[in-house]
Parts: C-alpha cells; sequence; structure tokens
C-alpha cells in the first residue's frame, strides 16, 4: 500500500506494456482505486500492525505485468496478485 503519489507516475512507471487480448489484439489496462488519504494511512497502519493480514496468491515485477495478468485471468488465483513497481536489482 502506498498512501500518496499520482495516476500519471504508475502509468509512467508501467511504461507502454501491453497483452493480447482474447480477440487477438492487443490492449492496455490500467486499474486504478481512488481512496483517500486517510483512509489508505488506516489500511496501511493495519497491514503493519499484522491485524489484516492479506492473502497473496503471487508477485510480479512491473516487466512481468503481461504474465501477471495471465495468470490472474486464466488460473483465477485465490488471493491478491501484485505486480511490485519498486526496483528490487539496485546494488
Amino acid at each position: 500500500v502506498v498512501a500518496g503519489g499520482s495516476m500519471l507516475q504508475l502509468i509512467q512507471a508501467a511504461g507502454n506494456k501491453k497483452r493480447n487480448s482474447n480477440t487477438g489484439g492487443q490492449k492496455t489496462c490500467i486499474v486504478s482505486l481512488v481512496q483517500s488519504q486517510k483512509d489508505l494511512n488506516f489500511i496501511k497502519e493495519l497491514l503493519e500492525s499484522g491485524k489484516v493480514i492479506p492473502v497473496i496468491d503471487g508477485c510480479y515485477p512491473l516487466s512481468e505485468t503481461p504474465e501477471a495478468f495471465w495468470y490472474f485471468e486464466i488460473v483465477h488465483p485465490r488471493g491478491k496478485v501484485v505486480i511490485s513497481v519498486e526496483d528490487n536489482n539496485k546494488t
């Protein structure tokens, strides 16, 4: 959970990633949920305190977003599918 930032930052981070649709064409999907800063901070506190533990079915780096969408649509996971926008390859 990240409290703050902008949709433009997310779009720029995602780049121009496209995935194949079921009809053979290509489409780009971006899903956004707008909440208040107060709500996001409350959710963040619940997660950090361990009072709420999300069920995570799989984690994907941003570069594997098409695979994450495939997994979500085909496998129908029971938990959340997470796409990380952090650069974990920094040394």
